[in-house]
């Protein structure tokens, strides 16, 4: 028994001895596949920048530590930072390769791999600096850059990049035309003007680490008797009286015209008000009624006491919109522009913050839009239609009354307008000379100048006299094919605003139409009608209220058309009553003859817009019209017997459109409808629609969605007589 023993002992040794071997082989195997998965994203690769390694790595859902240890320690070195080795190089003046290993241990057991890189010798420096120094000079930016300027400006002293300020260095091509004198943290540039435009050139420069680079900007300095001369002369044979007589006799050139109207406006803008003062200004100038402001992008109605609260930000809280962004020249309150409510306007605090200090232009292919119509990208802003021309003619305003060694504002068709302070300017200049003469002025701006002129004392002359447009922008204003014979003639015809302008041609229209009151209107009177109404045509907003008689006009073109005697009578309704671009409730329109009942509307030149702007929704009664289900509708009614054929072209539809439809009623009470005719409302369409000449009564077209808009253009009815 007792040999049995000790050999059972020994074979137990054994076992034991040959375990813990075959453990030891399996620990050194487990070492070495974990360190295997390692991989460095900078091995076999040349660096000229520390980077850094992981500290752990995960195996079978257990992190073990690992270690680095670099051959060359005077080129490579490694130290501990949380998660990662920061792996530190030393660059020579040769490339260095160097060998580093990293290691792991794995129950007692380690297993190590070899890795390499190659660290770039010192000139590799020199290439990087040269591309920080290039990314410098070209971050710095001159608002005047390739325009033409009457007037000292402002250049920066300094530039920051990376965390850093480096100082920036001036000099001009030719010291006689400019000067550099530093100020704070700018330069005042000083130019000297002379007797023709001349262009000149100057540079900034910066050094990093000793590499100087620089930037050339190039101005072209006015004569000194003004800026751009347009090719011709201008007409001298135009008398105004009041407000503007002295710009009388002064249209021989152009530096006459600009001049002369910029002194009028600085001369007159005797009361710069407070940034404060212009909350009561704009509750009256932009005032829907004594309790609500209309906002200037959106035509949403706003209560005047939800004004800018310091909370939120959709647009039932307004605030004051600068048209013309501050940035953009004056950023502070010391500026007369920044408090010029001429350009301030009662905005949605939502729509402000996307115009922000984007210029003004067509969007082709927005990045954002709302249902208002307004479109915009990164750096471009396109209002809704309503107010294209309000906003050209804001701008026009600024840049003739702020043009001084203070302030000297422009506009251009460059697409680059960086921030600027004393000088700023803004774009794109042929946009908005078209959008002038595509959004004529409107009542809400006549009255609107009224406000602003009894607060400021000076006015907005292209609101008074549309026709300045031209004189100030002649090249851009003909190349839309507008003439200074078009202008001429609308000035001979009274069609031009306010100002107090010296014309009998209002009074003249007045007993001219005055003279058909007791006429039995014949077939041969259509010329004579006719004539009258292209004179009344061819004036402006304001002056067209003046003819009190137009209904008289009117009341005759009706006699003739029922002298006309065939089956087929065709009314044009073209020419509707303007309503300011403002949407307007149960309104009832009558023209030529034919009486109409709205909830939602807005016209201008040939369209009719038939929809809502949120606020001023209005939900006519079900019980009428008997369309419950839809959740919004804007109803166009009218009251035409024996309709045969109502047709228009589609222009635009929001996105908020859902459809359009026929209603019928015998007694304007209890409508029915009678047809879906959605499919024909599509942008570009022509719209007909025929009707039983046999129903007389009540017709009416019903737009419907969340807040449906649509345009009519060249609307027209047809019907039996």
């Amino acid at each position: 028994m007792k040999k049995l023993g000790i050999f059972i002992s020994s074979l137990l040794l054994i076992i034991l001895v040959s375990c813990n071997d075959v453990n030891n082989i399996n620990n050194s195997e487990i070492a070495q596949k974990i360190i295997d998965s390692l991989n460095i994203s900078v091995n076999n690769m040349t660096v000229d920048e520390d980077f850094s390694v992981p500290a752990s790595i995960s195996y079978e859902r257990k992190n073990y530590d690992l270690t680095y240890i670099s051959e060359n320690t005077n080129a490579l070195t490694f130290s501990l930072n949380g998660s990662n080795y920061d792996a530190k190089i030393v660059r020579s003046d040769n490339d260095v390769k160097v060998n580093f290993s990293a290691s792991v241990t794995y129950n007692d057991a380690s297993a190590s791999k070899n890795f390499n890189v190659t660290i770039a010798k010192k000139e590799a420096i020199q290439s990087n600096d040269e591309e920080i120094a290039l990314n410098i000079i070209n971050s710095i930016n001159v608002s005047v850059n390739g325009t033409k300027v009457s007037a000292d400006f402002k250049v920066p002293a300094s530039v920051s990049y990376g965390g850093a300020s480096y100082d920036i260095t001036w000099t001009a091509k030719d010291s006689n035309l400019l000067g550099f004198n530093k100020s704070d943290n700018e330069y005042n540039v000083v130019i000297t003007r002379g007797d023709n435009d001349v262009s000149t050139t100057f540079t900034a420069s910066i050094s990093y680490n000793g590499i100087i680079k620089t930037k050339d900007f190039n101005i072209t300095i006015a004569k000194k008797d003004g800026t751009i001369t347009p090719s011709g002369e201008l007409p001298s044979d135009i008398t105004y009286t009041g407000y503007y007589s002295d710009m009388t006799g002064n249209f021989d050139t152009y530096d006459e015209f600009f001049n002369t109207l910029n002194d009028i406006l600085v001369s007159t803008h005797t009361s710069k008000g407070s940034y404060s003062k212009a909350w009561t200004i704009l509750e009256e100038s932009d005032a829907y009624d004594s309790d609500h402001i209309e906002c200037f992008y959106t035509g949403l109605i706003i209560e005047k006491d939800r004004r800018d609260q310091g909370s939120g930000s959709d647009n039932t809280i307004w605030n004051r919109e600068h048209v013309w962004a501050k940035s953009h020249g004056f950023d502070d309150q010391s500026y007369w522009a920044y408090s010029d409510c001429h350009h301030l306007r009662a905005t949605g605090k939502a729509i402000n913050s996307s115009r922000g200090n984007k210029y003004f232009d067509e969007v082709n292919n927005p990045t954002d839009s709302d249902q208002h119509g307004n479109k915009w990208t990164g750096s471009v802003f396109e209002p809704r239609d309503e107010v294209k021309g309000d906003v050209a003619r804001i701008l026009f305003y600024m840049v003739t009354r702020y043009h001084d060694s203070t302030l000297t504002l422009t506009l251009d068709n460059s697409g680059s307008y960086p921030n600027s302070k004393g000088v700023g300017n803004l774009g794109m200049l042929d946009t908005l000379v078209k959008w002038h003469y595509e959004d004529p002025v409107s009542e809400t701006e006549i009255k609107r100048n009224e406000v602003v002129y009894s607060y400021q004392g000076d006015r907005n002359p292209y609101i008074d006299h549309p026709e300045f447009v031209y004189f100030l922008y002649q090249d851009e204003s003909e190349e839309l094919g507008i003439t200074e014979e078009n202008v001429l003639t609308k000035v001979e015809n009274g069609n031009i605003g306010g100002g107090d302008i010296e014309d009998t041609t209002i009074a003249d229209l007045i007993n001219d139409i005055e003279e058909l009151r007791n006429k039995t209107i014949t077939l041969e009177d259509k010329t004579l009608l006719d004539s009258l109404q292209s004179r009344y045509d061819l004036l402006s907003a304001a002056d067209k209220s003046k003819v009190t008689n137009y209904n008289l006009l009117q009341q005759k073109y009706r006699e003739y058309n029922e002298l006309l005697g065939i089956s087929d009578i065709v009314y044009n309704l073209m020419k509707f009553p303007s309503t300011g671009n403002t949407f307007s409730k149960e309104a009832e329109i009558t023209d030529q003859g034919v009486t109409f009942y709205t909830t939602n509307y807005s016209t201008k030149d040939s369209e009719f817009l038939l929809g809502f702007n949120d606020e001023k929704n209005y939900n006519a009664p079900n019980d009428k019209y008997n369309i419950g289900g839809w959740e919004m509708f804007a109803i166009l009614e009218f009251n035409v017997e024996n309709l045969n054929k109502i047709s228009f072209e589609v222009g635009t539809i929001n996105k908020n459109f859902d459809g359009c439809s026929i209603i019928y009623s015998s007694n304007g009470q209890n409508y029915e409808l009678i047809a879906d005719v959605s499919s024909q409302c599509k942008e570009g369409n022509i719209f007909e629609y025929s009707f039983d000449s046999t129903k007389s009564g009540y017709f009416a077209i019903v737009v419907y969605g969340s807040a449906p808009r649509m345009i009519m253009k060249n609307f027209t009815l047809s019907y039996i007589s």
